[in-house]
């Protein structure tokens, strides 16, 4: 599911956000289309936190690529 969020998050948002406003946006919008207990979102927390910089290269790719 994270992946599918970030495929679907603005390009220039997912560059231009803080690493911290990052990770929050994300996990907004998972919450939005799952519950998550409280042990999830802090294991979501540290995967996307170790994601951000191939968050990052995804994000710069696809605006290159647009």
């Amino acid at each position: 599911m994270v992946w599918t969020v970030v495929e679907d998050a603005s390009s220039q948002d997912l560059l231009e956000l803080s690493d911290t406003a990052l990770v929050a946006m994300v996990l907004k919008q998972i919450s939005r289309r799952a519950w998550l207990d409280v042990e999830e979102v802090s294991a979501l927390y540290d995967y996307i936190g170790s994601k951000l910089v191939l968050i990052r290269d995804s994000a710069s790719f696809r605006l290159v690529a647009e």
